[in-house]
């Protein structure tokens, strides 16, 4: 049962491309949210979205670090600096991070999501969604030989990346239910917007969620990807619980 629109929305990852498609697209909403952005580097946001007019944006730098707890924990609770007036804590949680094609070993952002999670049950905030990719498996998953031969190549050749992404989606996908409301969306290969397009979502190798034939696509606009996560997954709350590949359709 869908619960009320969220108002306030925490950002993760608003200076990479999928994340600043998707703030933007939350900015121009005609019912706009109350935006926090939690970022590394401040200064990488561009200008119309750090001064955007009439829509509350707060800005709050850090890391998902241990370092970083308390920094995390007034973020999602709507205190310290830059607090909108009657704000309070943040309605749900949007993180598009993801590693470079050749980042650091250990998982970091995997392990900075077990820190995430830790706060969100603390401050009882359910709603989350983070971003993996097909490399993530999940059951009822079929994926085609084009899907085997890609994954395969990324194991081998993104050794690092490989295993952040397929532990996002483990780490997220273990959190309880009774505690948070998750979704792991799966992205294949991520192109510039899509804002108008249609978003097919669906297990590997499945029909889509709204019925479409056929297999997935191999390519998704980031724009795309951000209006599915505000429309479908927050406003309507679809895929709780469970990791749809999206795709362009």
């Amino acid at each position: 049962m869908p619960t009320a629109r969220p108002k306030h929305l925490l950002v993760i990852g608003a200076t990479g491309a999928a994340g600043l498609a998707l703030t933007r697209f939350a900015l121009s909403s005609s019912t706009p949210y109350n935006l926090t952005l939690y970022v590394r580097s401040p200064d990488k946001l561009p200008a119309d979205v750090r001064a955007h007019e009439g829509v509350p944006v707060r800005i709050v730098q850090g890391t998902l670090t241990e370092e970083d707890e308390e920094a995390l924990g007034e973020a999602l609770a709507g205190e310290g600096e830059g607090a909108g007036e009657g704000w309070g804590k943040v309605d749900a949680v949007i993180s598009l991070i993801g590693p470079p094609a050749f980042g650091p070993a250990g998982t970091p952002i995997a392990k900075g999501y077990a820190l995430l999670f830790a706060q969100m049950k603390r401050l009882e905030i359910r709603r989350v969604i983070v971003l993996s990719t097909p490399s993530f498996h999940v059951p009822g998953d079929v994926p085609s030989l084009f899907w085997r031969l890609t994954i395969l190549s990324i194991r081998l050749l993104q050794p690092a990346a490989y295993a952040e992404v397929t532990s996002i989606g483990a780490v997220t996908s273990s959190q309880p239910r009774e505690e948070l409301d998750w979704t792991v969306v799966r992205v294949p290969f991520l192109t510039e917007g899509g804002e108008e397009r249609q978003v097919r979502a669906g297990l590997l190798g499945a029909e889509g969620d709204k019925g479409e034939s056929g297999k997935e696509g191999w390519k998704l606009g980031r724009g795309a990807l951000g209006r599915w996560c505000i429309e479908r997954g927050m406003e309507r709350e679809e895929w709780v619980g469970g990791a749809p590949v999206l795709s362009d359709r």
